[in-house]
């Protein structure tokens, strides 16, 4: 367990594992934070060394209606 800010803890956490993909989920119901990607997502997305992919809660519940395939990763590669 970790404590502190939210999006440190994250930054610090990959750059101790060296991990050069982050994937974050976006939460967000209105069509105004639709425009943003919501606090922490942000703010790991300026201040990340490595590229950030964020989901957005849409796609979480189109794959749970069947609308779409969910996304797998048959193996994570970390940089050496």
């Amino acid at each position: 367990m970790r404590i502190g800010r939210d999006y440190i803890q994250i930054l610090e956490f990959v750059r101790e594992h060296r991990i050069d993909l982050i994937i974050l989920g976006r939460q967000g119901k209105t069509a105004f934070s639709a425009l943003l990607f919501g606090n922490v997502a942000e703010r790991v997305v300026r201040k990340a060394d490595c590229p950030v992919l964020v989901v957005p809660q849409a796609f979480r519940e189109a794959g749970a209606a069947g609308n779409a395939e969910p996304a797998t990763a048959s193996r994570v590669r970390r940089s050496t």
